[in-house]
């Protein structure tokens, strides 16, 4: 074995001193920072109940390197599956690097804020031809405004009807009830949120087009409700009418002191709930019939239950039977990130993280090249072929950031990529730069954070740890028969039991009859194989017959302790009447196959034991002991 060199070097210049602080260990001259050792010193010792010391942990931290090592020069870390894993892993992590986190906290707190007050909204869309033109835009927003000026002398609900492109429209006249916050796109929200009771403000654009949007109303939610119901469904069975009259029965019991669990039980049509007084589950805000929903809010109490209301399809009175204070932003911070994470808001979030890394990358457009490409685009009057032609070759610097020059080639490339005519020029620049910046940032990531440089490192070897251990150990020891046959066979007063085992068949039959014809076949035949090709042809039209073959202790399997170790009861599967057993108690194994799982796993820890012992002679491994000193 290659000796562990062990550096402590005390007398050491502030230069000398600060590249040992760099790495806790070289193997073969290969660096490990000391900040990757602290990474998963703290998390082995987080997860463990006995806490080591840096040094207590380095010895398993060898192993764990040098089979990593190992991995690295059988060029493991090569394979196409590994890097595809990998960078799978990374793409689910970076997300959360690639946004400003101050300003992801505050849209956080924001969002939570809004959840706590739900606002009556009224709008009318004005949908954009797709695609969308900036001429097809400028219209939609002129009607859009046509439709701000016509509501100063017209009911809402009839412009609405007249003017709105929303399908729904002539079933709701735009009124669309309550909202909540993450319940629509961002900039809808924002205006819900942001504007007063009573105000119709400017066309709010979002991906569906313009909208037109009036604040009704906007009432607080301190509790979360969770509510019973009486319901009478309408159908073609049974009329609107009919059912109504039959609500108002119900409701006249309530009112006549009969307790809303017996009215539900008696009059309710929801099988689900009438039997256990209407209870629903808690009910989420904004994912309930809006009517249903405002009749909930409208009572003031627990116990207090509300008029008949109609909704789509039925009749109901609800009660209120439990609330609870809404949960805390702590409590409800990871749903409000990951809700970020997946919609429109990230969007937003990017955005303004794109301005934040243009300054601090010192961004910079060169005015006077973009003032020509301008003028050549008016001179050619938007001939997007001859534009494209005359330029995707020029290495004129467009911007620049982070000493990295982007050239008017790569703009036109990025151009005809993304189908951009010469007219969205100031877009191009734009989006391309924002792409850019975007991902030079992302390609930089473990360059300025530690978290994920170790979170990945400790990914990347842990893949490679899998993948060698696979190889060198786990594949060695399950696969081979041989060596298994000789480690029971020259250590079998290791391999005991406490208590005999049942060995053999849970057989389940059809019937009796079936039960008859496999007890013979039991008899007759000897082979296990030959058995279960006989019990297979059985089991040719439809299943009759079911074999469990198994080595059972006691508490495996309740057919084998009822019927041998005649402990508990058991059930037998639906399709069976009768089940048996065939087979006999062994009080020790007789063969390796009957503790293979215990010999081929101490013929596994035999083989890692010698393979580390050829990986410590095969590599040097050097410590700073200086390091490992300072880590706590």
């Amino acid at each position: 074995m290659k000796k562990i060199y062990l550096s402590l070097i005390l007398a050491l210049n502030s230069l000398g001193l600060m590249a040992q602080s760099q790495w806790v260990m070289k193997i073969d001259g290969e660096p490990i920072s000391k900040a990757y050792f602290q990474y998963v010193y703290d998390k082995s010792n987080a997860l463990s109940e006995e806490k080591m010391t840096p040094m207590e942990y380095m010895k398993s931290f060898i192993d764990f390197q040098l089979k990593v090592k190992e991995a690295r020069v059988q060029k493991m870390d090569t394979l196409s599956s590994f890097k595809s894993e990998v960078n799978n892993y990374r793409d689910g992590l970076k997300g959360r690097y690639l946004l400003d986190e101050k300003a992801k906290q505050e849209m956080m707190r924001q969002i939570y804020k809004r959840t706590l007050q739900d606002v009556d909204v009224s709008h009318i869309l004005i949908t954009i031809k797709y695609p969308q033109s900036a001429k097809d835009t400028l219209e939609a927003y002129k009607k859009a405004e046509a439709v701000i000026a016509r509501l100063k002398s017209t009911p809402f609900d009839s412009v609405a009807v007249w003017m709105s492109d929303d399908p729904t429209v002539r079933q709701n006249f735009g009124h669309l009830g309550y909202l909540s916050a993450m319940k629509v796109v961002a900039p809808f929200e924002n205006a819900i949120y942001e504007n007063p009771v009573g105000l119709i403000g400017k066309p709010v654009r979002t991906m569906y087009g313009y909208h037109v949007i009036r604040i009704n109303a906007k009432r607080d939610v301190r509790f979360t409700m969770k509510v019973a119901h009486v319901m009478k469904e309408f159908s073609d069975s049974i009329s609107k009418n009919e059912a109504k009259k039959q609500i108002f029965e119900a409701y006249s019991s309530l009112l006549n002191g009969e307790s809303f669990a017996s009215v539900a039980k008696r009059f309710s049509d929801d099988v689900r709930t009438r039997n256990n007084g209407g209870e629903l589950d808690w009910m989420p805000r904004g994912r309930t019939q809006k009517d249903f929903e405002n009749a909930v809010y409208g009572l003031d109490s627990v116990k207090q239950f509300s008029e008949p209301f109609a909704t789509e399809t039925a009749w109901h009175i609800v009660t209120i039977v439990d609330r609870k204070p809404v949960a805390s932003f702590d409590a409800r911070k990871n749903e409000i990130e990951q809700f970020i994470f997946h919609s429109d808001r990230r969007a937003e979030l990017a955005k303004d993280f794109v301005v934040k890394l243009k300054k601090s990358y010192a961004y910079k457009e060169d005015v006077k090249a973009i003032a020509k490409i301008n003028k050549q685009v008016e001179k050619l009057k938007y001939k997007d072929s001859i534009f494209f032609s005359k330029n995707e070759t020029k290495k004129t610097t467009v911007f620049s950031f982070a000493n990295q020059q982007y050239l008017l080639k790569d703009l036109i490339a990025f151009m005809k990529k993304n189908n951009l005519s010469s007219a969205q020029l100031r877009f191009a620049i734009d989006a391309f730069a924002a792409e850019s910046i975007y991902r030079y940032e992302d390609e930089h990531l473990e360059q300025k954070y530690d978290s994920l440089r170790c979170q990945m490192q400790e990914f990347r070897d842990g893949v490679l740890l899998f993948n060698v251990m696979e190889k060198e150990v786990w594949s060695k020891g399950s696969n081979d028969t041989v060596s298994q046959r000789r480690i029971f066979d020259l250590n079998r007063q290791k391999y005991t039991w406490k208590e005999p085992r049942f060995k053999g068949r849970v057989i389940y039959c059809k019937d009796e009859s079936t039960a008859r014809i496999v007890k013979a076949i039991l008899s007759f035949e000897k082979s296990e194989d030959v058995i279960d090709e006989r019990l297979r042809a059985l089991n040719e039209k439809s299943i009759v017959v079911k074999s469990e073959r198994g080595l059972y202790a006691r508490g495996l399997n309740k057919v084998v302790d009822a019927l041998h170790y005649h402990e508990g009861e058991y059930t037998l599967p639906e399709e069976f009447s009768v089940a048996f057993l065939h087979g006999e108690e062994v009080v020790r194994p007789e063969s390796f196959l009957d503790v293979r799982g215990q010999v081929v796993q101490d013929y596994q820890n035999n083989l890692e034991v010698l393979w580390l012992k050829e990986l410590h002679k095969k590599y040097n491994v050097e410590l700073n002991y200086a390091e490992l000193d300072v880590v706590q």
